[in-house]
């Protein structure tokens, strides 16, 4: 445990009292920041902070604070990167960088001393994170020093690495690619006429996967087949057409106007891409409710044409009117440069072995490249005329997402499935997988219907929360601690079996405290005014 007093709003009780060996080595914990000149801040806890100047007499100091242990410890550092450009790399015994970055140090090791960075982990500046952490401190090492220790207790002593989704570094990689740049110009034309009220329709439309789970077979154990999409978003973006050139935002089209313009613009031009926010009468899912209109739809709400086709096999509903309707008037493939980079990344991933730096580099991509077509200007601090900000990417970003949704809803809806999540489902039915990609434009594996697994017993009990073959299986961090209280206790999980709060991650603030809540199968939010500290 840390021997020094810890800030009011970390109680104690939520220190792991007693951590495995593999953990224990986290039991001291200090926070850095540099400055130039090679000035430093030390903080041995959020109130005692010691300054001085030079990498030796830092690590001198740091010795000084360990003498009598023999664990390491960690020293999380605002300014890593910045600190060993000034410091330089032979200072240290290892130095670790990011596989893509190079010029972002994720920790240097001297001797039993860790150096982690912490900028890496919360990417926001200082003042954005004080904010977001509900922190009351101007002092950045105190910053520091909170949001070390707000991770460490809410993983019971650990602290482990938040991902971050590398989209600088994919932005990089798509601008330099060969011809990218006349070609790519095309990528973002369509953003440069796109207004602020039209932005914000596109920003709210519906971006998120297919999830969900069918609730009349909840605690029901069967025999079911596991099916997923190879690198499913890639693969849209490879092959899918996307809006391309101009716009018109038509305000307040009725209905039966609807009605009549899609069907001739149909009949012209073929299928086209639009957006539109409507006024409901009502709307009601015929069986399973897969778009969660049930339970978001309020006055309007916002979808693609894709999303459209679900409703209108599976729902019943009025549209009164569509107070905001986008149609798009042509639409292409994303530029041959980008779709072709993609198919050789994913040729990387399959080629080389898990681990290997070529395969991690091309599944960062992979797992990126989706998040720069999603990014909002106004949260991101862009400007408007940047590719990434207000214009046409926002727009792939939206379909890309309502491909999915329609994809994998196409093939699930035939095939009753227990549960479904954004690229894949579980079923009880056996498909001819052959017959189903053969009349798809897969590239080798890419974008294929794969049978993941088969489970002789498969029980759900909600979005990511089964048992397959007999373990429990819940999803996150919560999730894992839950079903190790049931294995270690002997608890046969159903829904609404609860984990007590002294065992579970889940952590919420109130008045001004973290307070550590119960973890419950089955459910997905829980009631904070029910907690008392």
């Amino acid at each position: 445990m840390l021997k020094k007093k810890l800030s009011s709003k970390f109680p104690r009780a939520f220190i792991q009292k007693k951590m495995s060996k593999k953990e224990a080595y986290v039991n001291k914990t200090f926070a850095v920041t540099f400055s130039e000149g090679g000035k430093w801040l030390f903080a041995k806890s959020k109130d005692s902070v010691i300054s001085g100047k030079g990498i030796e007499s830092l690590l001198n100091l740091i010795r000084s604070q360990t003498k009598s242990e023999k664990r390491k410890i960690v020293v999380w550092n605002f300014h890593l990167s910045e600190m060993m450009i000034w410091a330089g790399e032979e200072s240290f015994d290892h130095v670790e960088k990011h596989t893509l970055r190079g010029y972002i140090v994720k920790y240097a090791d001297f001797k039993n001393v860790k150096f982690k960075n912490t900028k890496e982990f919360y990417r926001l500046p200082l003042a954005e994170l004080r904010q977001k952490k509900k922190l009351s401190s101007e002092n950045e090492l105190s910053i520091v020093w909170e949001c070390a220790e707000a991770e460490r207790l809410k993983n019971n002593g650990r602290i482990s690495r938040i991902p971050d989704t590398a989209i600088g570094y994919v932005s990089r990689q798509i601008n330099g690619l060969a011809g990218f740049g006349a070609r790519g110009a095309e990528l973002y034309r369509l953003g440069l006429s796109i207004d602020d009220e039209t932005h914000q329709i596109i920003s709210e439309c519906k971006n998120g996967g297919l999830c969900g789970v069918d609730f009349d077979r909840i605690d029901y154990s069967c025999v079911v087949n596991s099916y997923d999409f190879k690198s499913f978003y890639p693969w849209i973006m490879a092959t899918q057409s996307f809006p391309h050139s101009r716009y018109i935002c038509i305000h307040g089209l009725q209905e039966k106007s609807f009605r009549f313009w899609r069907f001739n613009e149909k009949a012209k031009n073929g299928e086209l891409r639009w957006i539109g926010r409507a006024r409901f009468a009502f709307i009601r899912a015929k069986g399973i409710d897969w778009l969660k209109f049930d339970s978001a739809i309020q006055d309007t709400y916002t979808f693609t044409d894709l999303d459209f086709r679900i409703i209108q096999r599976d729902y019943d509903y009025i549209i009164e009117e569509f107070t905001h309707f986008i149609p798009f008037e042509a639409c292409q493939k994303l530029p041959g440069s980008l779709r072709g980079y993609i198919e050789e990344q994913f040729a990387v991933k399959e080629r080389f072995e898990e681990g290997s730096a070529e395969y991690e580099e091309a599944k960062i991509f992979l797992n990126s490249v989706f998040g720069l077509f999603c990014q909002n200007h106004v949260a991101y601090g862009k400007a408007p005329d940047c590719f990434t900000a207000k214009q046409r990417p926002l727009v792939i970003g939206v379909f890309v997402a309502a491909y999915g949704r329609y994809y994998l809803w196409d093939i699930a809806r035939q095939h009753n499935p227990l549960a479904w999540d954004t690229d894949g489902f579980k079923t009880e039915d056996t498909l001819d997988l052959d017959s189903f990609n053969e009349s798809r434009e897969v590239i080798g594996r890419l974008g294929k219907l794969l049978c993941e697994a088969e489970y002789a017993d498969c029980t759900v009990f909600g979005n990511k929360q089964y048992i397959l073959n007999g373990e429990l299986k819940l999803s996150g961090t919560d999730g894992k601690l839950a079903t190790e209280y049931c294995r270690t206790h002997g608890i046969e999980p159903r829904v609404g079996t609860v984990i007590p709060p002294e065992y579970t991650n889940r952590v919420i603030i109130k008045e001004k405290s973290m307070v550590k809540v119960p973890y419950t199968i089955g459910k997905k939010f829980y009631e904070e005014e029910n907690y008392e500290i």
